[in-house]
């Protein structure tokens, strides 16, 4: 859809490259940030 000019998208800069020719990529006003835990079982190995 964005791509058609139906759409905009907030997705991390990584994850849509590589950038379509035609896209514009465009900073926020402000910074977000977010934050990512893993949970795993309390007997789990770690190699």
């Amino acid at each position: 859809m964005v791509k058609r000019g139906q759409g905009v998208t907030v997705m991390a800069r990584l994850a849509a490259e590589p950038i379509p020719e035609g896209i514009q990529v465009k900073r926020l006003p402000m910074p977000l940030a977010r934050v990512i835990g893993v949970v795993t079982f309390a007997d789990t190995l770690y190699v």
